[in-house]
């Protein structure tokens, strides 16, 4: 069985050594956690899009294909999608599993309600299906999304077939004003070791809440996995970095230096929430969890495009070559991990600013 859960804004901006957190007051405790563990494989998903485009990295991770590469303007992916289109559901689907993608928002928002219908997922689940959700800022909560994640998997057991589900989490949707938690009362203060702007402060204040939420899912589903006989591999990322005030307002009070200069390959950190891969007992046994990044070929920093994703995991399950076009982006993948917008890094962990040769051609035949 796997699970992808894209979770909105995670990140681990709260990591930050301006933070000084004690105990089990870490915003990311879970992940953290986990990301020390023998059946994980942890690093950096490299999306489309800063601040926003959750569709866009949906796009991006279910097709194999960039938003960028779309068209030389800026573009949403699912608003320009009128015909049925390849994907990790169409290649699990052929490869004997169910497959299902559940959102806790409207369905005509990003035009999913149709989008999703032709990128061949079997169940297509929106908001009106969570009649006993609670909400949180404004959206249906992390913690009913995983009461209905929990309940979705035993149902679906008994079709006799496994699992192949994506789910795009909502609360902690932009904007981090005052406002959005205002209902849960006085939030968690930060623990700081400098200190900031009250502006920033009181953004990040809020941010982190929701953060600590998600972590808290993740957490939960972990423990509810991790119990279960059935092999499930748990697909874990944020689908962008958050937006955290006008002009990198928060990033700036980090002493982070979020620059458009591709010169550089910092320019990447804008785009770069952090992933993670955990597998339970189960599926540790059966895809020889020790050894499988190594036999993926994921990079040793950690870094990879977002459009490689759902083909590596494709791979991770013995189907990522079922495809001749993910096959492609596997092969591609173990070149140049990362491909973003006229910019790489390749295998050796070198950046390309402006690649050449070999790589330019790659890049340019993957966008063929």
């Amino acid at each position: 069985n796997v699970i992808f859960v894209m979770s909105e804004a995670f990140s681990d901006v709260t990591d930050d050594d301006a933070f000084a957190w004690t105990g089990n007051n870490d915003p990311l405790l879970h992940f953290h956690a986990l990301a020390q563990s023998e059946n994980a494989i942890t690093g950096h998903l490299v999306v489309p899009n800063y601040g926003g485009g959750t569709a866009n990295t949906e796009f991006d991770v279910l097709t194999g294909m960039q938003t960028a590469m779309l068209s030389d303007a800026s573009v949403s992916a699912f608003r320009v999608m009128h015909k049925a289109t390849g994907s990790v559901f169409r290649v699990a689907e052929e490869n004997g599993w169910q497959t299902a993608f559940i959102h806790p928002g409207k369905a005509w928002f990003y035009n999913r309600q149709n989008t999703y219908r032709w990128l061949g997922a079997h169940e297509i689940i929106f908001e009106d299906a969570f009649t006993q959700a609670t909400y949180k800022g404004g959206y249906v909560s992390d913690a009913s999304l995983t009461n209905y994640i929990i309940t979705d998997f035993e149902q679906r057991l008994e079709q006799g077939t496994p699992q192949f589900t994506y789910v795009t989490t909502i609360q902690n949707h932009m904007a981090y004003t005052t406002q959005k938690y205002e209902q849960e009362g006085v939030l968690p203060a930060l623990e700081l070791a400098e200190e900031l702007p009250e502006d920033a402060a009181s953004m990040l204040q809020v941010y982190s809440y929701g953060v600590r939420d998600a972590d808290t899912m993740l957490g939960r589903l972990v423990y509810y996995f991790e119990r279960r006989q059935e092999p499930v591999l748990l697909v874990w990322f944020g689908d962008h970095m958050p937006s955290l005030g006008q002009d990198y307002l928060c990033y700036q009070a980090l002493g982070r230096d979020m620059t458009a200069d591709r010169s550089s390959e910092a320019w990447l950190d804008a785009y770069a929430p952090p992933f993670l891969l955990w597998a339970n007992d189960a599926a540790a046994e059966m895809l020889d969890f020790d050894t499988l990044a190594e036999r993926l070929g994921l990079p040793k920093d950690g870094k990879l495009s977002a459009s490689f994703l759902g083909a590596a995991v494709l791979d991770a399950v013995g189907c990522g070559q079922s495809d001749a076009f993910f096959a492609f982006v596997n092969e591609l993948r173990r070149d140049l991990p990362v491909v973003q917008r006229g910019t790489a890094v390749d295998a050796q962990d070198g950046y390309l600013s402006e690649p050449d040769g070999d790589a330019a051609r790659a890049i340019q035949e993957y966008q063929d």
